[in-house]
């Protein structure tokens, strides 16, 4: 590899913001000629693309990939596929870093060794009404140790909650020797793969650092889904629980951590029917619950069995969520 670091950004219709998030790439202290930045214009229909190879023609370290539209898993496969970092991040391209992170980020998981360090992303507000209701700061990881060397089996005993990608430097070296790619075609597509992943990682690092500047839109948390969206949305969350199950029966020898990744895909499980209980009017009518038991019956997931969260989730799903007459 002939580079320190990857930074690898899918794009796809962001001709505004792609400017903004590349300089913010290029701002920063160490050589321009140690990483470089990949932009995976992901069959963009504005002028992402144009933006992109104008941007590439005045800065050596930033190249362009082309491709058919893939969805961001496909976008970030892709960029892996090309990168030659030692390390590889990837950053959505609406959101930017802050300046003059790099370095350090690198000397933390150089000095320790490490397959992934992981960090928190700040929100960056477009609408200042917004912050109360999610906060500055997302990834946090409250419950697990900060600044410590740990394994990532560890981490998830201490209650690791599956984030964004963006929160995490890689070692290409260790995704690389498990293969990891994203799955395509889903929604939580960062919680799937970063569950997968943690679980392999020998050494990991969690820092109270902020680089990632993570740009929320007030739109996009009030604005209504369709009803396929919503199905497609509650769907995924099935997959990803499933993808959950299948990990933990692969370390079935791991009493500890199989019950522990069981307990959280059965969480999700019983969320999603909640969820469904709690709107069973307006989803019932719509479709929505239908296609959420039907998918869960596919996958022999419904009706809930053990073990559960709690007595009281244990309680609530065989007095009413495994009843499906009070949900469809």
């Amino acid at each position: 590899m002939s580079k320190i670091l990857s930074i690898v950004v899918p794009a796809y219709n962001v001709e505004r913001e792609l400017k903004k998030c590349i300089e913010s790439c290029l701002t920063q202290d160490i050589p321009q000629g140690s990483y470089e930045i990949i932009i995976v214009n992901d069959g963009a229909t504005d002028d992402t693309l144009q933006v992109a190879t104008d941007i590439a023609a005045t800065n050596e370290c930033v190249s362009v990939v082309n491709q058919k539209n893939m969805g961001l898993s496909g976008a970030r496969n892709t960029g892996l596929k090309y990168a030659k970092g030692k390390y590889v991040w990837f950053i959505d391209s609406d959101d930017y870093i802050k300046p003059n992170v790099l370095g350090n980020m690198i000397r933390q998981a150089d000095n320790n060794d490490l397959d992934c360090l992981f960090f928190r992303l700040q929100r960056v507000f477009d609408d200042e009404s917004f912050r109360s209701e999610v906060g500055d700061f997302d990834c946090v990881q409250p419950s697990v140790a900060k600044n410590a060397i740990i394994s990532g089996r560890q981490a998830v005993i201490e209650g690791y909650n599956p984030s964004s990608v963006c929160a995490i430097l890689f070692n290409m070296d260790f995704l690389q020797k498990y293969d990891f790619k994203f799955m395509l075609g889903i929604y939580h597509e960062d919680s799937e793969f970063t569950y997968r992943m943690i679980i392999r990682a020998k050494k990991v690092m969690f820092i109270t650092d902020a680089p990632y500047l993570y740009f929320t839109h007030a739109g996009t948390m009030t604005r209504s889904k369709s009803i396929s969206s919503l199905i497609k949305n509650r769907v995924d969350d099935i997959t990803v629980a499933q993808s959950y199950l299948s990990l933990a029966k692969e370390l079935k020898d791991d009493v500890e951590l199989s019950t522990i990744i069981t307990r959280r895909a059965k969480s999700i499980l019983f969320g999603l029917l909640w969820e469904a209980w709690l709107n069973r009017k307006e989803w019932g009518k719509n479709g929505i619950n239908e296609a959420i038991i039907c998918k869960m019956e596919e996958n022999r997931l419904y009706p809930l069995r053990s073990p559960f969260g709690s007595f009281k989730q244990a309680v609530a799903s065989f007095i009413l969520l495994n009843n499906k007459k009070c949900l469809v």
